[in-house]
């Protein structure tokens, strides 16, 4: 492994590898990481910074690096650009293949959204242009006030605007976290009459409960996911 000050060449495309299963990714999870989540969950934090490192860690081994997954936190999701909306020369493609304002253009650019968590392929390409595709989304609520007056809706949000940029999962999947619950968020894409359409369950599960009988555990939920995506070819 490379010290950050030597010389590296380009890696280049990820070599097939054996697809791991669902459930070899979460033996790999290390018993420490899920002792400081439930830890951390548990001991009634007041404020939302409070919980990213466990998160992050936890969310690290659901999609390891060995698969070039790369978990990003507060990554924007930019206004999707529809074509004849600006001069070409005031638009540009960003890393998941959507058309987005320039960055050259004067002033803020506006509507940017910003979940707590996403989780991103990486396609490593002989030239210097970034290109990713979003996996998976994750927003944390520190109580349920901040859960009622604005996780819905913000959930509601990220999965429309995740919608519109080409390099996305197929049924993409979000995750609202208040505490021990979970709400699953699923953006439709195999369903003809819901195209498009953001379903959601209003009940929500207890993410330290056996589910057994309510769904896929959690772990395992993202694991399939990296799983799927493992080999894919950019």
């Amino acid at each position: 492994m490379p010290n950050l000050y030597d010389p590296i060449q380009n890696p280049g495309p990820l070599q097939d590898q054996d697809r791991p299963t669902p459930q070899m990714i979460v033996d790999d999870i290390h018993d420490w990481i899920v002792w400081e989540l439930r830890t951390t969950v548990n001991s009634n934090t007041t404020d939302e910074h409070q919980l990213y490192g466990a998160w992050t860690t936890f969310l690290h081994e659901a999609f390891p690096p060995s698969g070039r997954f790369l978990i990003s936190p507060q990554a924007p999701l930019r206004r999707v650009v529809e074509e004849n909306e600006q001069d070409d020369s005031d638009t540009s493609f960003g890393s998941t293949g959507a058309l987005h304002e320039a960055k050259h253009l004067p002033g803020r650019e506006v509507e940017k959204l910003y979940p707590d968590f996403v989780a991103h392929k990486v396609f490593v390409q002989a030239s210097p242009v970034r290109v990713r595709r979003i996996l998976a989304l994750v927003e944390l609520k520190i109580n349920e006030q901040a859960l009622t007056e604005r996780g819905h809706a913000q959930m509601l949000g990220y999965m429309h605007r995740a919608s519109s940029h080409p390099n996305r999962e197929t049924n993409l999947k979000g995750y609202l976290i208040c505490g021990d619950k979970l709400w699953n968020y699923r953006l439709v894409d195999d369903d003809p009459n819901d195209l498009g359409q953001v379903r959601f369950n209003r009940k929500p599960r207890n993410i330290f409960i056996d589910s057994a009988n309510e769904g896929v555990e959690l772990a395992q939920e993202l694991a399939a996911v990296a799983a799927k995506n493992w080999n894919d070819p950019a």
